[in-house]
């Protein structure tokens, strides 16, 4: 604002001193008379020698003209006489003058004319008549009075007009503030300059209290600037860095001192960025956009990082760009918890949706299973046909397996873990891998040679450690080497996988590392997703990562994927190590025990085929059994035989707002103690462990076999159920 002011009193100046140089112009004398003009540095500005710099210019005696006539106007004016030579190189030429200084301008002006010429014409008068002599000498006497007054007349009027233009010069400085010191009124000769003076130190107090005012803002936003929790950043228009606060230290680890004044494509711009980051500049320079970007960036220490930017262009006076000033954000840390998320979402989702398949089709897998058993019970040992139902048997078992699989990437799946000797179970799995591998398959085994045991599920770590082998496999069309290692390793603090998830303890450390033509950076964050394959149409699922992850993470182990495009993938599958040794395991044959009869069941299944199917096995076994289609028909046949029913065998979801939970939670309130035993085609509910251990209930999986259906049925009430 002062900068503005001081460019406006200028201009008014200015203003003024045009126009007293207009109205001297427009001064006319008859004969040799003239006025002139000019600055205390010498130059012209009005009069004969208009436009140059007289400030050396002497008469014939040797006398500094202007500089005399300097002299005199800053002594307050007077007059002078001088001689100066014509350029013709007649005779001197007599000049009488009368000069009045403008200090505030640092001018002088005045009036005067030429004796010499004024004598000549004196001369002829008297060469024309003698007789007139004394008549002109009167006539010359008045003429030079009249010249003189005129002088004088013309001056004042000037000098009143200038006065004039004083007062308005005077009532500007009452709102500005040309200087930042008070003037001395005192020391003042005349009285307008003594009210300029006043009115100028009013103003410069005036301009003091301006500015402590404007100290404080800027302080208090110089404050803001370098404790503002984001990176507050300013440029230039070559986009070199002129503003730097703390938290753009924190965040790229540079100090103002080692970016001010530097460009910003040499210090913080990886060359994957400068393209993107430079249209964005192009648009912010035209004031045209820009105003918030997302790129990457580098640090200090080397690491990319992922900023959010936003960006505001500084215009000038003029409306051009002046520069820009940007406040940026790490967003590296939310963008990979919004990638976990996105993923969680994707595998919860698909979860959900394969947790409802599960449920129906173990409803299926239950009704074949219990239908093929029941015709092979009816069977002789050497009939024909009990080939072709063990082989239907094993189907639906494959079956009930495949469902375990597709379960096991949304972790819903029912994990059936015990202390296992992990080198064993790969060497196992391996032996049965080599063939399947192909002879241009290099299999390469590394081992502590200790034993290391983990509590797992054998069966879905073999299936999952297939699927990985199988998958280095179509890695490496031409051929490769495939090495599995198996370590341990002890974690105090760290992260580890794609999520970088916390982990400490001690692991059984299985890599799986192929040598065929590895992942990109963009296929590497999709990996884990459920049905995303790189494979052609038809040649993969898609699940088969994701379903180790799902098994690893059940297993409260960590699985972790480094690739490098042409040179080959690195799997590693952190589980935990077990203190215990795996029991000696004898092979499962499960006799049926001899059950007596008369023991009556109550069977609530809302799914009539798997009733009909489950109740024909019950009674098969010598059970009588009760039916009831929901939880309500349940409680209803209960209130009128509750004595004569000795277990009631539930399935878990039901329609019509009560579930299997429900039902035995009302049983034990209103029936104690008789027993419940539930089964569920539907994983995650029967994974809910923690609602219905405390009413101390089993919980059967669908599909089951006749053998597992008498064990739950003997494991709920031996003493009561069994001979």
């Amino acid at each position: 604002m002062a900068k503005a002011q001081k460019r406006s009193v200028a201009a008014t100046a200015s203003e003024i001193q045009t126009e007293a140089l207009q109205e001297l112009a427009h001064i006319r004398y008859t004969g040799n008379g003239y006025v002139f003009a000019a600055t205390w540095d010498g130059e012209s500005l009005a009069g004969p020698a208009k436009g140059r710099n007289v400030l050396g210019a002497k008469d014939v005696n040797g006398i500094l003209v202007v500089q005399e006539l300097i002299r005199i106007s800053k002594n307050g004016g007077g007059y002078f006489t001088y001689h100066i030579p014509p350029s013709t190189g007649a005779e001197p030429i007599e000049k009488f003058s009368y000069v009045v200084g403008i200090p505030e301008w640092q001018w002088y002006i005045g009036a005067g004319f030429d004796l010499l010429e004024l004598e000549a014409q004196v001369a002829a008068l008297q060469k024309k008549s003698r007789q007139d002599r004394n008549f002109v000498l009167i006539l010359v006497f008045c003429v030079i009075a009249v010249l003189i007054l005129a002088i004088f007349l013309s001056t004042r009027t000037e000098i009143g007009r200038i006065r004039k233009n004083y007062l308005r010069f005077m009532d500007y400085f009452e709102n500005a503030d040309p200087q930042n010191s008070k003037i001395d009124t005192a020391s003042m000769r005349f009285v307008e300059f003594e009210e300029i003076a006043t009115a100028a130190n009013e103003m410069v107090e005036r301009r003091l209290q301006a500015e402590e005012a404007l100290h404080e803002s800027q302080a208090r936003l110089s404050h803001h600037f370098q404790n503002t929790p984001l990176g507050s950043i300013s440029f230039d228009t070559d986009f070199r860095v002129t503003e730097w606060n703390v938290a753009a230290k924190t965040i790229f680890g540079f100090s103002a001192d080692e970016v001010v004044g530097r460009y910003v494509s040499d210090i913080l711009l990886p060359p994957t960025a400068k393209e993107d980051v430079g249209q964005i500049w192009q648009l912010l320079l035209e004031n045209k956009g820009g105003t918030r970007s997302t790129n990457e960036n580098i640090t200090k220490d080397g690491r990319i990082i992922l900023c959010d930017w936003y960006n505001t262009s500084i215009l000038g006076k003029s409306g051009k760009v002046i520069g820009v000033m940007s406040l940026v954000q790490d967003i590296t840390e939310r963008r990979l918890l919004e990638e976990q998320v996105n993923r969680s979402q994707k595998l919860e989702a698909v979860g959900q949706l394969t947790g409802g398949i599960a449920h129906d089709f173990n409803n299926l897998m239950a009704i074949m299973m219990g239908n093929l058993e029941l015709v092979l019970e009816q069977l002789g040992p050497d009939t024909p046909l009990r080939k072709n139902i063990k082989n239907a048997l094993q189907a639906v078992a494959r079956g009930s397996t495949l469902t375990r699989q597709l379960l096991s990437f949304s972790r819903q799946q029912i994990l059936s873990p015990a202390d296992t000797d992990i080198q064993q179970l790969v060497e196992d799995t391996l032996n049965l891998l080599e063939r399947t591998l192909g002879e241009d398959i290099q299999l390469i085994r590394h081992y502590d040679g200790k034993k290391i045991f983990v509590n797992i599920d054998g069966d879905i770590f073999s299936n999952a450690l297939v699927n990985l082998a199988l998958n280095a496999r179509d890695a490496m069309p031409d051929g490769g080497t495939l090495t599995v290692r198996l370590t341990t390793l002890h974690v105090t603090e760290g992260t580890v996988g794609l999520n970088n998830e916390p982990i400490c303890g001690s692991f059984a450390l299985i890599t799986v590392a192929d040598t065929g033509y590895g992942m990109s950076k963009e296929v590497l964050g999709q990996v884990l997703e459920p049905f995303f394959t790189t494979k052609e149409v038809g040649k993969g699922s898609g699940l088969g990562l994701s379903m180790a992850y799902g098994f690893v993470t059940q297993s409260d182990g960590y699985l972790d994927i480094t690739s490098t495009e042409g040179e080959g993938t690195t799997i590693s599958i952190y589980l935990p190590l077990s203190d215990s040794k795996p029991a000696v395991q004898e092979k499962d044959v499960t006799p049926i025990p001899e059950l007596t009869t008369g023991k009556t069941i109550l069977l609530v299944e809302d799914d009539q085929h798997v009733r009909e199917t489950t109740s024909v096995t019950l009674i098969d076994l010598g059970y009588t059994v009760l039916e009831a289609m929901d939880g309500a028909s349940a409680l209803a046949m209960l209130e009128h035989r509750a004595s004569d029913i000795d277990l009631v065998l539930s399935d878990v979801i039901m329609p019509n707002g009560m579930s299997g939970i429900d039902l035995a939670k009302q049983i034990a309130v209103d029936y104690r103690p008789l027993k419940i035993l539930l089964t569920s085609g539907y994983p995650d509910k029967i994974a809910d462990q923690h609602e219905i251990s405390t009413l101390d209930i089993q919980l059967l999986a669908k599909p089951f076999t006749r053998a597992q259906l008498v064990a739950a049925i003997n494991s709920v009430s031996s003493e009561d159920l069994t001979a």
